[in-house]
């Protein structure tokens, strides 16, 4: 029993030291831009303390893979890859605000996150 408990220990203990993402620096300022946008959300939104922090990490998740997309592509390509993320991210934004909130956020959204589209 007490192996099988300490086997247990130490798997979710490897774990969750394997996830930790900070040791980047730049993903420290993902982090931050993150926060702070989701502070100007929650001005708008009024999330829950739930909330929060399930739209902090989706809009991280989104900040990343909006900057590989500034970072890769050019011109047409990247106006309509950003507009498929863009809607993507309103997609799955759907599965951590209420119908109110959501309708909120896209009215929000063009507003605190333009597609700045530089050719």
């Amino acid at each position: 029993m007490k192996t099988i408990l300490l086997s247990l220990l130490v798997l979710f203990t490897v774990q969750s030291f394997g996830q930790e993402p900070c040791s980047d620096p730049t993903n420290r300022m993902l982090d931050t831009r993150a926060e702070k946008l989701a502070v100007e959300y929650h001005k708008e939104l009024y999330l829950s303390c739930p909330q929060i922090g399930l739209f902090e990490t989706k809009i991280e998740e989104f900040i990343f893979k909006r900057d590989r997309i500034e970072d890769s592509l050019i011109g047409r390509p990247r106006l309509e890859a950003m507009y498929k993320l863009c809607i993507q991210e309103t997609t799955e934004m759907q599965y951590i605000l209420t119908h109110n909130q959501l309708k909120t956020y896209a009215k929000v959204k063009s507003g605190l996150q333009p597609l700045n589209i530089r050719y």
